[in-house]
């Protein structure tokens, strides 16, 4: 797979050390292994580097995407102990690439509020409803939005998400007539989206997944979002997120349609 983009600054920063016993040190502390030299790479300082960038190059490559971002952490990590002059230079090499590492996990510099974990005190409901908004209003094309207690207020926040083509909704074990009857005239309303729902017993936390592959987790429901306090949750791993994803598709295939009606 391709490497993260994170890597290759933090491969500079590593090889700007002078001592390749260092770099060799460093490089182990963060999970790197088998550097065994022949005795051209053993050479000089200057060929012992050029062997470790490529040792370690070629298994940070072999490495799942969530793996390299706990790899590169920890040689983070390590390169910070390394003293201030080493952490700065870190720290304006990835800014450079527009990304930050807080000692704990990599961020965008650049990346918008709602992509990031958000608390929301009771009574916040309106900053509720608008990071809930700038979130839907991300997707491209397709929504899937699940959750048990789905209201008429979704069908506001649906109709502000330009050109998007299709949303599904997995709502609860029964769905409320009302909230059938509201799609019925949202459809009539709106040619597109194309709307669909379904109902279904298996998910407790509500969901919103965009375009097969944003997943945020919701602490409430939509309706009530701001209520009481809650969070929402941007799932990061790119493998939870895959699972979640084929799981919800998985339930949707078997659930019963509630709109538009059979």
């Amino acid at each position: 797979m391709s490497d993260i983009p994170v890597w290759g600054p933090i491969l500079a920063v590593l090889f700007e050390l002078t001592s390749s016993d260092e770099i060799l040190r460093v490089l182990n502390l963060a999970g790197f292994t088998g550097f065994n030299l022949n005795q051209q790479d053993n050479y000089s300082h200057n060929t012992r580097k050029r062997a470790y960038n490529q040792i370690a190059s070629a298994q940070f490559s072999h490495l799942s995407e969530d793996q390299q971002w706990m790899r590169a952490g920890a040689l983070c990590r390590e390169l910070n102990q390394r003293g201030p002059e080493i952490r700065d230079r870190l720290a304006t090499v990835l800014g450079g690439v527009n990304w930050r590492f807080d000692g704990k996990q990599f961020s965008k510099t650049d990346e918008p509020a709602h992509t990031k974990p958000a608390f929301f005190t009771a009574g916040e409901a309106h900053d509720a409803y608008v990071h809930i908004r700038d979130i839907l209003q991300t997707a491209k094309s397709e929504l899937l939005i699940i959750d048990p207690w789905a209201r008429g207020r979704l069908y506001q926040l649906v109709a502000t998400v330009d050109n998007l083509k299709k949303c599904r909704i997995l709502g609860g074990p029964k769905g409320q007539a009302d909230f059938i009857q509201e799609a019925e005239a949202f459809a009539k309303q709106h040619a597109n989206p194309s709307l669909e729902i379904r109902s279904s017993t298996e998910f407790h936390d509500r969901l919103v997944i965009v375009d097969h592959t944003k997943v945020y987790m919701f602490g409430a429901s939509i309706e009530d979002a701001g209520d009481r306090a809650f969070a929402i949750l941007p799932i990061e791993s790119q493998d939870l997120a895959r699972f979640v994803i084929e799981y919800a598709e998985k339930v949707w295939g078997a659930a019963p349609q509630l709109f538009p009606r059979r």
